[in-house]
């Protein structure tokens, strides 16, 4: 708990340029970097949308290759330390239509 604002700085100096550029681009539809007050193994969850799986997983990639890059940079490297347990999901929203 100690490093969660730290790891939010690294987060917003990192990874939030990436993400924005991905949508200004089309990329990605939208991103989120959420956090609760307490309790749970899993504190922060980022969220990324997209128009499908594919094109999803293509900008993920993407952003993860610009964060990292071939030779890294310490405050990715940093982040990467603080974050090192966590587990990916993808979920496809279906609305329901109520009534007629």
């Amino acid at each position: 708990m100690a490093e969660e604002q730290r790891i939010d700085e690294l987060f917003k100096k990192v990874a939030m340029p990436w993400l924005e550029k991905a949508v200004a681009e089309g990329k990605l539809a939208s991103w989120g970097w959420n956090s609760h007050v307490f309790g749970g193994k899993y504190r922060r969850l980022e969220t990324l949308t997209g128009p499908d799986f594919a094109s999803l997983l293509k900008a993920r990639a993407e952003i993860i290759s610009n964060i990292y890059g071939e030779e890294g940079s310490p405050e990715a490297a940093e982040f990467d330390k603080l974050c090192t347990s966590h587990s990916d999901y993808m979920w496809e929203v279906v609305h329901e239509k109520v009534g007629s």
